[in-house]
């Protein structure tokens, strides 16, 4: 994982039957979302991803992220039948192979990380601002979920400036 993909993958075996292979991602739903075309149930059905799906899932991010949580999208993909992927491939070529493939993936569910700020970061900011010192809050989060902690931390009546990475 590393802040400017957004996500990370994971190739296994099964023990039980080493012909049997998954890509395993977590990551950004925001940057996972799109390589995905189908969802699983809660009762384990996996289902086409629609648009009706699609708007439901990204309020659920919303409603998580805009609550102070980050959100993560779980997915997986069977990649038994992948040419090329071969028991003991150089691990080079199982990474190219695994970006080149990730598409198609299955949305298995979403996890809300609940990582409020400690409870002395308001006063600390706020003594830092009273001593003139302007606070910026620099941050890989979903814009959302940076706001909402944003909210939680800063000083009544302060200002709070975002910077996301990827619009600097």
């Amino acid at each position: 994982f590393n802040s400017r993909n957004k996500w990370m993958l994971s190739a296994v075996q099964a023990r039980a039957d080493p012909a049997e292979r998954w890509m395993l991602v977590k990551g950004g739903p925001d940057v996972l979302f799109p390589k995905c075309s189908h969802a699983t149930r809660a009762d384990g059905a996996v289902v086409p991803l629609d648009a009706a799906h699609r708007a439901a899932l990204h309020m659920a991010q919303e409603r998580w992220s805009s609550a102070g949580r980050r959100v993560l999208a779980l997915c997986r993909r069977d990649v038994s039948a992948l040419p090329g992927l071969a028991p003991l491939a150089p691990a080079n070529d199982v990474e190219e192979l695994m970006y080149a493939n990730m598409c198609n993936l299955t949305l298995v569910g979403l996890v809300g990380i609940r990582d409020p700020p400690r409870p002395d970061v308001p006063d600390a900011i706020a003594t830092i601002r009273r001593a003139g010192v302007r606070v910026f809050m620099l941050t890989g989060d979903f814009k959302l979920t940076a706001l909402a902690i944003a909210r939680q931390v800063r000083a009544p009546q302060a200002s709070a400036y975002i910077f996301h990475p990827l619009t600097l």
